[in-house]
């Protein structure tokens, strides 16, 4: 065959050790030995030391997972199973099972409200309900209740009085912050009560949770402050509910009231009667602000200024407009009726009404729909000058307000919908400086409807510094500024808003043509032939990424300039001419009657307008 040589080379070989330790057994036949497993190659190459060390390193992870389980299990049991649980034993005189009061004998039958009629008022020191404890379901369920205070107050037209709630200092770092709530409460006492007074009521689910309390008797100012933090060994939180009742003799009379409070709400109830000759003022961190939704027979707020602030509280009700109605809210919601009220002869200011918010959403509404189906429109909408500022950054707005020598509503990214009533002087026929009417937004949709104007005679009006009134937008108002600043919120993608005058059905269904038309021939302030036109309005309407949608009347007289760079532009309405129209950007100019009289800029970057003059 061939060789030996030759043959041994065409034989598969044996592994050869890559090790340098020669084989000691179980030679082959040439004498050579064969290989150990490789686990016994291993552990001839780890010293004995070491592999002692690796199983030591072993055993030590093995007990620390098994003892960090074991802590787990501990720790999840104490949070589910508080060291002292809540007593259960109800307190004195509340049923066990619901926790509502004993009541001696049968309950009477339950009779439907009646909205015209006021909530009835208790009896200072003897309340109808005691204050509730509902606690949420991070408190512990335990209950104490602290002995009720009175503090007896004067109501008298020289006199203030002033509710602050907050919280003690200099208490030490540690421990638990209690959770706060509750509310001040403003209403009527009976007529057969002892007094006026405040009366405060605390309950706790610990006996160290009492508050501190600072009266000052002369200057009718009552500080309310809770404890800051507090020693505590339970698993679920220390709570504080309290309530603060100011009781007020009907028709009372006080120079000014405040209210201010760090985590309570502020209720205002619906039996009050109450003139107060400067100011109402109210101010809360968390809390919201309820006011009575509806006006009653029996309520009667007669505050020539009211201030509301909240920092993320909202604001609801419905408020009288005087001289100033000013509401604002950092982050909350403000929705609610505002109710114009009669000028003050002895001082005729103009009626402001300012709502602002950064991140909250605002609806307010006044009586237009109401003035137009009045047969004295001025009775509902009474005749003076009337100023409308409404801003917000990110929320949107609805509107029904009326004014007479400016009005703004503006927003960085949300929609504006408004329908605006002009109030106007018959003097204006005169030729007197126009007035303002401007809606801005950047990223919103803008929708408004101008109504037809109210002709009423305006007597007298004096600016809030003493001098004469002026009608120029550019002329600042006394009105406070927002000092919150503005954040640069994420622009939100918002649908197009139809074009809808807003209320619960179109105002203009009704309408013949003017405001005149639907008034009584002899009751009317301006009757229907004698309505001038509406030559009276220098009006802006602006959007960046918006639609804009514009109506006003059909007695509407002066130039429109509309203009957009990608959007479409649509100007109609009965006698509107077109001026002129370019192609890049986009424009149309147009004219309705006497081409001089109001001025009307409508303006969009990416955006359609559309503007309506009276009917197609």
């Amino acid at each position: 065959m061939g060789a030996p040589e030759e043959e041994r080379r065409l034989l598969g070989r044996d592994p050869e050790s890559m090790g340098d330790e020669p084989y000691d057994d179980d030679d082959d036949d040439d004498g050579h030995r064969r290989p150990l497993p490789w686990r016994e190659r291993a552990l001839r190459k780890v010293p004995l030391a070491s592999r002692r060390t690796v199983k030591m390193v072993l055993l030590v992870i093995l007990v620390f997972v098994t003892f960090a389980g074991f802590l787990s299990a501990l720790t999840s049991t104490v949070v589910s199973w508080p060291d002292k649980t809540p007593s259960k034993q109800p307190a004195k005189g509340y049923d066990p099972v619901t926790g509502l009061p004993i009541h001696t004998g049968p309950e009477a039958p339950s009779q439907p409200s009646d909205p015209s009629k006021p909530s009835q008022p208790g009896v200072p020191g003897h309340p109808t309900e005691p204050l509730p404890w509902n606690p949420q379901s991070m408190c512990a369920k335990n209950e104490h209740r602290f002995s009720t205070r009175v503090f007896n107050i004067a109501f008298e037209a020289d006199k203030t009085l002033s509710v602050v709630q907050g919280v003690e200092a200099g208490e030490p770092g540690r421990g638990y912050q209690p959770h706060v709530q509750g509310s001040f409460v403003v209403r009527r006492q009976l007529s057969n009560a002892s007094g006026p007074t405040i009366e405060l009521e605390v309950v706790a689910n610990d006996p160290a949770l009492d508050v501190t309390v600072e009266w000052d008797s002369d200057a009718q100012h009552l500080d309310i402050k809770t404890p800051q933090r507090i020693e505590w060994n339970q698993s679920l939180r220390p709570c504080i509910t309290v309530r603060a009742t100011v009781w007020v003799p009907e028709d009372a009379h006080l120079r000014s009231i405040y209210l201010a409070a760090l985590s309570m709400d502020v209720a205002v109830v619906d039996d009050l009667a109450i003139t107060i000759l400067e100011e109402l003022s109210v101010e809360t961190i968390s809390g919201d602000v309820q006011f009575p939704p509806k006006l009653v027979p029996s309520y009667k707020l007669d505050s020539r200024n009211i201030v509301i602030h909240t920092v993320s509280g909202d604001i609801r009700g419905n408020w009288p407009l005087y001289d100033s109605l000013k509401l604002g809210s950092n982050s909350g919601d403000i929705a609610g009726e505002v109710e114009p009220q009669a000028v003050l002869d002895s001082r005729p200011l103009p009626a402001v009404l300012e709502v602002s918010s950064v991140s909250g959403d605002i609806s307010i509404k006044e009586p237009i729909e109401r003035a137009y189906q009045s047969a004295k429109p001025d009775t509902v909408i009474y005749p003076r000058d009337y100023i409308t500022i409404i801003d917000t950054k990110s929320g949107t707005v609805r509107a029904w307000v009326a004014f007479s020598t400016a009005a703004s509503i503006t927003t960085v990214s949300g929609d504006i919908t408004a329908t605006i009533l002009p109030v106007y002087n018959v003097s204006l026929m005169q030729g007197v400086p126009e007035p303002d009417l401007r809606t801005t937004t950047k990223s919103g949709n803008v929708a408004v409807s101008v109504l037809e104007p109210l002709w009423v005679e305006i007597g007298r009006t004096l600016s809030r510094d003493g001098k004469s009134p002026t009608a120029n937008p550019n002329v600042p108002v006394d009105i406070p500024t927002n000092p919150v600043p503005v954040p640069q919120p994420r622009i939100p993608s918002i649908p197009t808003v139809p074009f809808i005058p807003i209320g619960s059905r179109d105002p203009y269904r009704s309408l013949p043509g003017r405001l005149g038309d639907l008034l009584g021939k002899r009751d009317a302030t301006i009757a229907a032939l004698d309505a001038p036109p509406m030559r009276h309005l220098k009006s802006s309407h602006s959007t960046i990424s918006g639609q804009v949608k514009v109506r006003y009347p059909g007695s509407w007289e002066g130039t429109i300039n509309a203009e957009t760079i990608s959007g479409k532009i649509s100007v109609e309405g009965k006698g509107v001419r077109i001026e002129s129209r370019t192609q890049w950007p986009k424009s149309v100019k147009a004219s309705k009657g006497q081409a001089s009289a109001c001025h009307a800029d409508i303006g969009s970057t990416s955006g359609d307008i559309s503007v309506l003059v009276g009917e197609k």
